[in-house]
C-alpha cells in the first residue's frame, strides 16, 4: 500500500489532470445517456449542451476535486501536489453513479439542493439506505460514489499521517464539502431571499440556467484555488494576487464603463434589469474575468521580459518575485482557462470578445509578433486591449450588436488616450529596451528628447479626450489643468506611476459623469436569448405575447428543437387543425426528435385515430423517448390490446417514464 501511495504521490500533476478531464467527460456521457435526459449531450440546443458539458460539469467537478485536495493536504500534512495527485488518480469514481443507476432503470433527475428541507433531509438521511433521496436529486449511485470518496480520503489520510482523528475529520469534511457544492444554489437563494423559479428561470443577463449554475461554481473554484496557492507558498501566492495591482483598477474601470454604457443604451430592452440578483453576479463575474485576464497578461509579459527586466533591475513576478519560470507558465495557463470560463459563463458574445482580448495580450508580449518591441504598435496594442475591455462590459447588455453600436467617440477617446498616454511607461525599461532593440520614445529619440515627447503626448491626451467626448467647458478646463501636471510628470526621468494613475482617475470621474447625463439613443433590435423555461411560463400569462416571442426565436433558428416543439404544442392545444401542416413543414427541413413524434401521436389520439397514434408512439420510442412507453400503454389500452398495454406499463415504470407529461399531452 505504501508503494502505491508513493507511486501516486510522485506523479506529474499535469498528467494527473488528464485523468480528471477524462473522468468528467465519461461522467457526462453516462449521465446523459442513462439518467433523465436520455441524451448523450443532455440538451436539444447544441449551444446549451456545450455549456453544460464543458462549462457546468467541469466547473462543478474541478471545484469538488480541488476542495477535497485542500482537505487532504491540510489533514495529511502532504504537499498540495501530492494530495492533488491522489484525488486526480481516483477521480474516475464519478463515473459510477449513472452506471449503477442504469441497473435499476436509470432515468433519475439529478439536481442541486434548493431548499432548507432538502438540505436537512440529505444531512440526516444520506447514509440511511431505507430513505429514498431521489426526489431531492440524490440517487443510490451518487450515495455509493460519495461514500467511496469519504472512505478513500479517510484511508489516505490515515495511512499517510497515522492520525485517526485527522482521518475522521477528513472523511466528515469530504461529505460536507460535496454537500456544500450540491447546495450552492440553496445558499444563494437563502442569501437573497428569493424563489428558485425567479432566480434561475426569469430574465437575467445570464440568460440560461446553465450559465447561472456555472458562474457560481466558477466563483467557488476560484476561491479554492486562492487557498490552495496560499497553502503551496504564501509568498508566491501574494506575488500572484498582487501582479501590477496598481494597473488593475484601470482595466476594471474600463469594463465597468462599458457595462454602464451598455445598460444606458440597451437596458430598456430588458424586462426587469437588476431585479434578478444574477445581474449583479454577472457584473461580479465580469470583474473577475478582467482581473484574471490582466494577471495573465502581466505573467506572460514578465516571462518574456525576463532578461530585459534583469538588466533594468526591475522586480517582477519571475525576477525577484519568487516565481520560477515554470510556475509562472502554469499560473498563466490556469488564469487563461479560468478567464475564458468566466467569459463563456457570461454569454457567447462576451466569450468572443474576451478571447480576442487575451489574444491581444499574448501578441503584445510573445514572439513572433511581440508588438511591444515595435514603436507605436506597442501602445496601439494596449489601446486595443483597453477598447475591448469596454466592449466586454457592454456585451452583457448589447450582445452581438456591441461593436456596431458602442459609442464611437468613447472608442476614439480611449484608443488615443492609451496609445499616446501609455508611452511614458517605457522610461523605466530604457536600459534593457536599448540592449534588446525594443523601440520606444526613449530608445528611438534618446532619453532627453524622448522625455519631452512623452510629456507632450501624455499632457495632450488630457487635452484632447474631453474635446472628443464633448465635455462641458468647466470639465474641459479641469482636465486641461490635470494635463499640465501629467505632462510635467511624464517628462521626468523617473516614472511617477501612481501619481499619473491618480490624475487619470481624477479626469475620468467627471468625464464619465457628464457623458452619462446625455440622452444616448440608438435604433436596433436586440436578440433575446430567453430561457426556454421562462417562455413556458409566459404562455400562461400572455399567450399572444409568448407566441410572438416564440416566432422570433424560430425566425433566428427554425430548427431549434425546443421552440418548434413548443409551437407544435401551442397548435395542438389551441389550433389543432394547424398541427399536420406545421409538422410536415418542420419535418421537411429539420431533424425531428422523440418529442415531435409524441406531440403528433397526441394529435392523432385526440382525434380518435389510435392506429396513427401508435405509429407515432413507436417512432418516438425508436428515437429514444422513454415517455413513449407510457404513451403506448394508453394507446394500446384504447385499442383494447390489454396485454401489450400491460407490457408497456411495466417498461414505463421500470424506466421512469414521465406520465404527467403524457397525460398533459392527451388530456389538456
Amino acid at each position: 500500500m505504501r508503494r502505491i501511495i508513493e507511486y501516486i504521490d510522485n506523479q506529474n500533476p499535469l498528467k494527473a489532470t488528464v485523468v480528471i478531464i477524462l473522468s468528467i467527460v465519461l461522467r457526462g456521457i453516462f449521465e446523459g445517456t442513462f439518467e433523465n435526459a436520455r441524451n448523450l449531450h443532455f440538451q436539444v440546443s447544441l449551444y446549451k449542451a456545450f455549456l453544460f458539458f464543458f462549462l457546468h460539469q467541469f466547473s462543478f467537478y474541478f471545484a469538488a476535486f480541488l476542495i477535497i485536495t485542500l482537505v487532504v493536504a491540510v489533514l495529511s500534512k502532504k504537499s498540495v501536489f501530492k494530495a492533488y495527485n491522489f484525488v486526480a488518480t481516483f477521480s474516475f469514481i464519478i463515473t459510477i453513479p449513472p452506471l449503477i443507476d442504469s441497473l435499476s432503470g436509470g432515468g433519475y433527475v439529478l439536481k442541486y439542493i434548493f431548499s432548507e428541507e432538502e438540505f436537512w433531509a440529505t444531512v440526516f438521511n444520506f447514509f440511511n439506505p431505507f430513505f429514498d433521496l431521489s426526489p431531492v436529486g440524490i440517487t443510490y449511485g451518487m450515495r455509493i460514489e460519495i461514500t467511496l470518496a469519504i472512505i478513500g480520503v479517510f484511508l489516505y489520510v490515515l495511512l499517510t499521517s497515522k492520525n485517526l482523528i485527522n482521518s475522521l475529520i477528513a472523511g466528515i469534511l469530504t461529505f460536507f464539502v460535496l454537500l456544500f457544492l450540491g447546495s450552492v444554489p440553496y445558499f444563494f437563494l437563502s442569501f437573497f431571499k428569493i424563489s428558485h423559479a425567479f432566480a434561475f428561470k426569469s430574465y437575467s443577463l445570464l440568460y440560461e440556467d446553465t450559465q447561472r449554475y456555472s458562474i457560481l461554481n466558477l466563483m467557488v473554484l476560484t476561491l479554492v484555488l486562492c487557498f490552495i496557492t496560499l497553502l503551496y507558498d504564501s509568498k508566491k501566492a501574494i506575488t500572484l494576487f498582487t501582479l501590477r495591482i496598481q494597473k488593475l483598477p484601470f482595466y476594471i474601470s474600463l469594463g465597468i464603463v462599458g457595462f454602464v454604457l451598455g445598460y444606458k443604451i440597451s437596458g430598456h430592452l430588458w424586462p426587469h434589469p437588476f431585479k434578478n440578483p444574477f445581474d449583479y453576479v454577472a457584473l461580479l463575474g465580469m470583474v473577475i474575468a478582467l482581473t484574471l485576464s490582466h494577471h495573465f497578461g502581466v505573467l506572460i509579459n514578465d516571462i518574456n521580459d525576463y532578461e530585459i527586466d534583469k538588466i533594468n533591475g526591475k522586480k517582477t513576478s519571475v525576477n525577484g518575485g519568487g516565481l520560477t519560470l515554470n510556475e509562472a507558465r502554469v499560473s498563466a495557463g490556469v488564469m487563461f482557462v479560468l478567464a475564458l470560463a468566466f467569459y463563456l459563463s457570461l454569454n457567447f458574445d462576451t466569450f468572443i470578445l474576451g478571447l480576442a482580448t487575451l489574444g491581444l495580450a499574448w501578441i503584445y508580449s510573445v514572439e513572433p509578433l511581440r508588438t511591444k518591441r515595435l514603436y507605436l504598435l506597442s501602445t496601439l496594442t494596449l489601446a486595443s486591449i483597453s477598447v475591448f475591455c469596454q466592449f466586454i462590459g457592454a456585451s452583457l447588455w448589447m450582445k452581438e450588436k456591441t461593436i456596431l453600436l458602442y459609442p464611437k467617440d468613447v472608442v476614439l477617446a480611449t484608443f488615443l488616450g492609451v496609445a499616446f498616454g501609455f508611452m511614458v511607461k517605457d522610461v523605466e525599461d530604457y536600459k534593457g529596451d536599448k540592449v534588446f532593440g525594443v523601440k520606444t520614445n526613449y530608445t528611438v529619440f534618446g532619453m532627453k528628447v524622448g522625455r519631452i515627447i512623452s510629456g507632450i503626448f501624455t499632457g495632450g491626451v488630457f487635452f484632447i479626450i474631453p474635446i472628443i467626448l464633448g465635455a462641458p467647458l468647466n470639465v474641459k478646463i479641469w482636465c486641461w489643468v490635470l494635463g499640465l501636471f501629467a505632462g510635467y510628470l511624464a517628462s521626468r526621468e523617473r516614472f511617477y506611476e501612481l501619481p499619473l494613475w491618480a490624475l487619470f482617475f481624477l479626469m475620468l470621474i467627471p468625464l464619465a459623469y457628464t457623458y452619462l447625463q446625455r440622452d444616448i439613443k440608438v435604433n436596433f433590435v436586440l436578440r433575446k436569448d430567453n430561457p426556454y423555461s421562462e417562455l413556458l411560463g409566459m404562455f400562461q400569462i400572455d399567450r399572444e405575447k409568448a407566441f410572438r416571442e416564440l416566432n422570433e426565436y424560430l425566425s433566428q433558428d427554425p430548427c431549434d428543437f425546443r421552440f418548434f416543439n413548443q409551437k407544435l404544442l401551442y397548435f395542438l392545444y389551441h389550433f389543432p387543425d394547424s398541427v399536420p401542416e406545421y409538422y410536415e413543414r418542420v419535418k421537411g427541413m429539420c431533424r425531428v426528435d422523440d418529442r415531435t413524434f409524441l406531440i403528433m401521436g397526441a394529435y392523432y389520439f385526440r382525434k380518435g385515430d389510435f392506429v396513427s397514434a401508435r405509429d407515432m408512439g413507436l417512432k418516438a420510442l425508436k428515437a429514444g423517448g422513454v415517455e413513449a412507453l407510457a404513451f403506448l400503454e394508453m394507446v394500446e389500452d384504447s385499442l383494447g390490446n390489454y396485454k401489450e398495454s400491460y407490457n408497456y406499463s411495466k417498461l414505463a415504470r421500470k424506466y421512469k417514464a414521465n406520465y404527467r407529461y403524457v397525460f398533459t399531452l392527451i388530456n389538456r
